[in-house]
């Protein structure tokens, strides 16, 4: 327990420096308000008595009044002087907002006790009020503010204890023990905040020098290869025939003169088809798209291997201006091409669970309905863990986390490798599959989803956690994502209204209980 208490309070030392200016940034504009306000307010009171009370100071009860409005309100002025004096000067400025709110709440406590002696019952609003208003507006360490508002509370019982009765007493306590605790829990969401600011920035950090890397990369891949042979060819446009440099035999063991290229291409080219039909579309765009070639395709060598290469050709025009050669070259990009690609990877990958974001799980399912051929069924699943909140409240966030990634484990082990999972929001993940059959699989993998949530430790101890699916079929070409994505969150919805911990299909515009 002790451990929960000290971790709540603690501010790690790598964000003491932004806490502080947090703190001065939001405790400089509320307080400036408050002060502003105070100012008015006592302003008016010191009028009221003066020009507007028929006893006007005639009366010890009016001048003690007086005395108190006019000393908040020199004190409130005082108080913007020394903000002015210290701007620039966080830690000091942080120190005077802190004595500032203390000297508030004393002028509260103080005259809520002369009125209780006035009148016992008046009661203990002021009090209560000012505690209440300063731990939700005022910004600050656990240390100032446990103090803070207890020691106020045990002073008030103190100083007007004799005037209140038992529930006035409870009602300080309580007003006392908020706002210890909201001003407590204010400092460790302002913590924790920044903390995970902190990491974002350290991870763009580190983002940008892996970018840096990556060109510094490329850049000394051209050079090296300007340094070496890269495979170099002649393409006779009229002939249809290509001629390679030597080192094409050595890394493909193709000849070295490819008769009939057009065809040798769409027969024997270790090519994937898209590559083909990209490199047969290049070609055929000869004359109309300029006097320059560049592609990249993945070829096959001779051990097997499949590599990524760049293609640039300069076309050579004849007299009547149609291209009669291409001068080109074959370059060895696939070191270069994988780094991409794997940051690419980093792009679309959700940091803690390693699946898919939001926006990459998108473009998969959209790319998934315009690849949809007729009698084929596509699918999206929507899975949100049950009461998620309530194993951040009861274990942490850290535990909070470790059942994200464990859930993300156990949703990789019911759908295919090929299926599309992803986390798409805190505690929401979605999957998109694609090629199936008939809807009875799709019925059979959203009760194994649900069933698959269990089985779940932390710290020793057993963490039950549920889920509830919503799912939408698309069983035709020609579904927008859009349309797929709002019938599985309405089935989801379905889902939870019926009592959580299910699956719901929307078919046909009806919901089904799965």
């Amino acid at each position: 327990m002790m451990e929960k208490i000290t971790a709540v309070c603690r501010l790690p030392e790598n964000i003491r420096e932004d806490y502080l200016d947090y703190a001065v940034r939001k405790n400089r504009a509320v307080m400036s308000v408050l002060g502003v306000l105070i100012l008015g307010m006592q302003l008016f009171n010191i009028c009221r008595v003066l020009w507007f009370s028929p006893s006007g100071l005639d009366t010890r009860n009016n001048r003690l009044y007086f005395g108190m409005y006019c000393l908040l309100f020199f004190g409130s002025a005082l108080f913007f002087i020394l903000q002015s004096l210290l701007r620039g000067r966080p830690a000091a400025g942080q120190q005077l907002y802190v004595w500032t709110a203390a000297f508030w709440l004393l002028w509260q406590l103080l005259l809520n006790v002369y009125d209780l002696y006035q009148d016992p019952s008046n009661g203990t609003a002021l009090f209560t009020t000012a505690v209440l208003g300063l731990s939700v507006l005022v910004q600050m360490k656990p240390v100032y503010s446990v103090p803070f508002f207890l020691g106020g509370y045990l002073l008030f019982c103190l100083l007007a204890g004799k005037q209140m009765d038992a529930g006035a007493e409870i009602n300080a306590g309580v007003a006392a023990a908020v706002g210890t605790v909201s001003a407590v829990a204010r400092f460790s969401h302002a913590a924790t905040e920044l903390a995970q600011q902190k990491q974002i920035t350290g991870m763009n950090r580190q983002l940008l020098g892996e970018r840096e890397k990556l060109r510094m990369s490329l850049e000394k891949h051209r050079i090296i290869m300007n340094q070496t042979n890269d495979i170099m060819f002649e393409w006779d446009i009229p002939e249809d025939t290509v001629e390679f440099s030597a080192n094409w035999g050595e890394v493909f063991g193709s000849p070295l003169v490819i008769p009939h290229f057009r065809n040798w291409l769409e027969r024997e080219a270790r090519l994937s088809r898209e590559d083909r039909e990209k490199l047969l579309r290049k070609m055929d765009s000869c004359g109309s798209g300029g006097p320059y070639i560049e592609t990249e395709c993945v070829f096959t060598n001779a051990g097997g291997a499949p590599r990524w290469y760049l293609v640039r050709v300069s076309l050579q025009y004849g007299a009547d201006g149609v291209p009669v050669k291409g001068i080109g070259i074959l370059e060895d990009i696939d070191r270069q091409k994988l780094e991409i690609l794997h940051l690419k990877t980093i792009v679309q990958t959700d940091a803690l669970t390693g699946l898919l974001n939001k926006t990459a799980l998108q473009q998969y399912a959209q790319h998934c309905l315009a690849g949809q051929r007729a009698g084929e069924i596509a699918a999206m699943f929507i899975i949100d863990l049950d009461d998620f909140k309530a194993i951040n409240d009861t274990y942490g966030h850290p535990c909070g986390d470790y059942v994200l990634t464990q859930a993300a484990g156990l949703l990789r082990g019911v759908f295919r490798e090929g299926d599309g999972i992803g986390r798409i929001g805190g505690d929401e993940f979605a999957v998109v599959i694609s090629g199936v059959p008939d809807a009875e699989v799709v019925r059979r993998k959203a009760r194994q989803a649900v069933e698959s949530f269990s089985g779940v430790s932390w710290a020793g101890r057993e963490v039950a956690i549920h889920c509830s699916v919503g799912v939408s079929i698309s069983d035709s070409p020609g579904t927008a994502y859009e349309e797929l994505y709002r019938s599985a969150d309405a089935a989801l919805y379905h889902a939870k209204e019926k009592g959580k911990r299910q699956s719901c299909l929307y078919q046909d515009g009806g919901f089904f209980l799965l």
